[in-house]
């Protein structure tokens, strides 16, 4: 095998459009319309706050991983492997940033609840407690603001947004919160914020390919008095505007 000419390696990498960077994904869970209920009646969901609070806290994860795993089978002459089983990773580790007042622990908590309630001691149907979640890998594009819209300084300029379209879709089956780590406090550490782990456990996974789709919509709530569906990217309770590159 020939390997690409370093010139070619070199105009990939400083054009930069065809490379996935970290930051690009997008969390879709299903919701319960923004009225802050956790059942409806088939699946387990959070409110639509629940998950753009998620998409703006999450600090990192890992996308799912799966292996085929392989036995030997004799058919005459030497031995032959085949795969004869796709097994799961089955775990996600994610780690949030924690606000003083933080609904999204909140409902992290309510949602580990959801399996094993404290006051019954037993477990709940799996529909109580798994719902399906879709980790997407977006494609961002730089855009110019026009002349009628200023940037801070009062002038023209780029801003970078995330592209409606799809590149990579992970589609996972019958998630549900395995634990939420210990928090570490501390009186030495005085400018460090606040870091929780949460595992989600999930049965298998599906990749694809982007579909067009607006993804965003699929958090929207209920349309709004005017007609016009309520905007959730920005509403002053988080940090500010929608993004996962940084706070």
């Amino acid at each position: 095998m020939i390997s690409p000419k370093v010139d070619t390696i070199k105009n990939v990498i400083s054009a930069g459009k065809n490379l996935a960077m970290p930051y690009e994904f997008e969390i879709i869970l299903p919701t319960a319309g923004g009225n802050g209920s956790y059942e409806t009646g088939t699946k387990f969901s959070l409110s639509r706050q629940n998950v753009e609070d998620m998409n703006v806290a999450i600090r990192s994860f890992t996308l799912p991983s799966r292996l085929s795993s392989k036995q030997s089978v004799y058919y005459g002459g030497p031995l032959r492997q085949f795969p004869y089983i796709s097994t799961y990773d089955g775990e996600i580790n994610m780690t949030f940033l924690m606000r003083r007042e933080d609904p999204l622990l909140i409902a992290l908590h309510a949602w580990q609840e959801a399996a094993i309630p404290t006051d019954s001691r037993t477990l709940q149907y799996q529909d109580l407690y798994t719902t399906d979640m879709e980790l997407l890998v977006k494609r961002p594009y730089v855009s110019d603001i026009t002349a009628g819209v200023a940037d801070a300084n009062g002038a023209g300029g780029q801003q970078v947004f995330f592209d409606t379209q799809t590149t990579i879709k992970y589609s996972l089956r019958d998630v549900w919160c395995e634990s939420i780590g210990a928090v570490q406090m501390s009186n030495e550490s005085a400018n460090e914020p606040l870091l929780f782990n949460v595992v989600l456990c999930y049965r298998e996974f599906k990749t694809s390919g982007g579909q067009g789709e607006a993804v965003s919509d699929r958090v929207v709530g209920p349309p709004a008095p005017n007609g016009q569906s309520e905007d959730l990217i920005d509403d002053g309770r988080f940090f500010g505007p929608f993004s996962n590159s940084g706070v």
